[in-house]
């Protein structure tokens, strides 16, 4: 038996006035979904918890059935991982994003998606003014990690994208009167006067782009520890994702985590190599785990159609090439797709809400009339998140 589990990132959605009332995903044309999805169980998980950030890294980790509240110390820990960064005893990692800050108000929260080429260049000028606080690795694209050794346990940031049109100096790190959390808040604003003025900078601006003009620390955490994957399930397990927090719960987990050429996290990323590399994964493992970023950064850019193009992209260039050659490794197989989290485009950031799930088994006789979508699914099975991996083994 071979598991296959797809997650299209923040793909869950509101309806949308403007379009009949329907999500992308009712809109969008998804042909290879719908032919399986008539021989599928359809329903609604919840993923996320009201008591935590309805985060990427919470969500997925419930999905593999580690409970978040146990084994997450945060997501730039986790970021840290996937870069192979070997945190020390003191040690905390921030994500680091590169924004765009316009009269103290953030206006992108990834720099107009600043590439990691660019990102290389900023990091290194960063870590020669700011060496004495801490280091700043590349990640990719917006997305980088800074360490630096912090004392503080409880300490308070905001995610940038969930603060965009907001004034930098209301979202700061807390608390802001411990010495060493001043010093962070004092790089926070410093780095513009270091950035703005870059040469990367000048040719963003030349070329129409947002400057990366700011960096912003948020998503904070120690080094984490986890049972193995296969220790849990007796499963050897492979990650194809793009973005590092996924690659970071993948390392964590002690499964296979390639680096997938052209990978963007972005609405340019090659889902044909996604693809491809699932296939590949699947051929050396029993499970493989498919995290694709897209449809969650165009529900941040609250553009409803850039969102039904890549969830259209994804059933056609990873929802096909899969069906198209699972055959070539297994007649036996399952397959689940689930977003981890809503990303209304109307809101422009997650929430917490169920999300709808689908699983398909080659050798279950399934009669299903229930569509893959967020209406048709509260009409299905509920499940908890937690519960999901386990359901899905012995579905």
């Amino acid at each position: 038996m071979k598991y296959i589990i797809l997650v299209p990132d923040g793909a869950a959605d509101y309806p949308v006035e403007e379009y009949s009332n329907k999500t992308p995903l009712e809109v969008a044309n998804l042909e290879n979904i719908r032919e399986i999805e008539r021989r599928s169980e359809i329903g609604l998980i919840k993923t996320l918890f009201d008591d935590m950030d309805y985060g990427s890294d919470v969500a997925n980790m419930t999905i593999l059935g580690y409970d978040p509240k146990k084994y997450l110390t945060g997501r730039g820990a986790l970021e840290a991982l996937a870069l192979d960064i070997n945190l020390q005893r003191n040690d905390v990692a921030f994500r680091c994003n590169f924004i765009t800050v316009q009269n103290n108000i953030i206006i992108s929260y990834n720099a107009d998606n600043i590439t990691t080429e660019e990102s290389r260049s900023l990091i290194k000028e960063l870590n020669e003014r700011f060496n004495h606080i801490g280091k700043f690795y590349t990640g990719i694209g917006y997305r980088n990690i800074f360490v630096t050794k912090l004392d503080v346990e409880e300490i308070k940031t905001y995610p940038p994208h969930d603060i965009v049109g907001k004034n930098i100096y209301n979202y700061l790190i807390e608390p802001r009167n411990n010495p060493k959390i001043k010093e962070l808040n004092d790089m926070i604003i410093e780095s513009r006067k270091v950035l703005e003025p870059h040469e990367i900078n000048k040719h963003r601006k030349k070329r129409g782009k947002k400057p990366a003009n700011m960096i912003w620390l948020w998503g904070q955490g120690r080094k984490p520890e986890a049972m193995s994957f296969y220790d849990k399930y007796k499963l050897k397990a492979g990650v194809a994702a793009e973005v590092i927090v996924i690659k970071g719960i993948g390392k964590l987990l002690h499964m296979e985590v390639p680096n997938i050429p052209g990978a963007t996290g972005s609405f340019d990323t090659n889902y044909d190599n996604l693809a491809k590399y699932a296939i590949e994964l699947l051929k050396r493992n029993d499970l493989v785990f498919i995290h694709v970023e897209s449809p969650d950064e165009a529900g941040h850019e609250g553009d409803f159609e850039l969102k039904v193009k890549c969830l259209e992209e994804i059933d056609r260039r990873i929802v096909g090439h899969i069906l198209n050659k699972i055959n070539e490794i297994t007649d036996d197989f399952k397959l689940a797709i689930l977003p981890d989290h809503p990303t209304p485009v109307k809101i422009r950031t997650h929430t917490g809400d169920p999300v709808p799930y689908l699983i398909y088994s080659s050798n279950k006789n399934i009669k299903n009339c229930l569509k893959f979508c967020e209406r048709d699914a509260r009409n299905g099975k509920f499940l908890e998140g937690l519960n999901f991996m386990r359901y899905f083994l012995k579905f």
